[in-house]
């Protein structure tokens, strides 16, 4: 399902389409994390990533011993089901680049292929998710879904 995914046509809205989506958005938004608009066309905005993994993760930790050279230590521990974090980021950054960077910014020293993000959709009494491409942008999505 992966592969026809990747293959679909992907529908980007016009520039103007973009400004209407973000006034409608931001005028719906109560957490104060708007969407900006910029020249160029590119928008940032929030993301709000819940992390639900079935695996410890490896931290790594930088300490100095004296005056020897700094050495690394790591730490493998599971996180509590439902950490929620917020990431600002570009209409242009792609779920491969979202992963990397919230990897980056806890440290985290597992490769970033073990990792994947997914859109989580609401229909009447039931949650669906559905595995996002690496390719995929999830500001973007972000925008269209409101």
């Amino acid at each position: 399902k992966d592969v026809q995914k990747e293959r679909e046509p992907h529908v980007y809205l016009s520039k103007e389409e973009v400004k209407e989506k973000i006034q409608s958005y931001n005028s719906s938004v109560t957490d104060k994390l708007k969407m900006t608009l910029n020249a160029n066309g590119v928008y940032t905005g929030f993301i709000k990533v819940q992390m639900e993994l079935c695996r410890p993760i490896t931290v790594q930790s930088s300490q100095s011993q004296g005056t020897c050279a700094p050495s690394k230590q790591e730490t493998a521990f599971y996180l509590p089901d439902g950490c929620v974090n917020t990431l600002h980021i570009s209409s242009t950054n792609t779920v491969q680049e979202v992963i990397e960077a919230l990897l980056k910014k806890f440290f985290v020293a597992d490769n970033p292929a073990k990792f994947a993000l997914y859109k989580r959709c609401h229909k009447e009494d039931q949650v669906y998710t559905c595995k996002l491409s690496d390719r995929e942008h999830p500001l973007y999505l972000r925008l269209v879904a409101g």
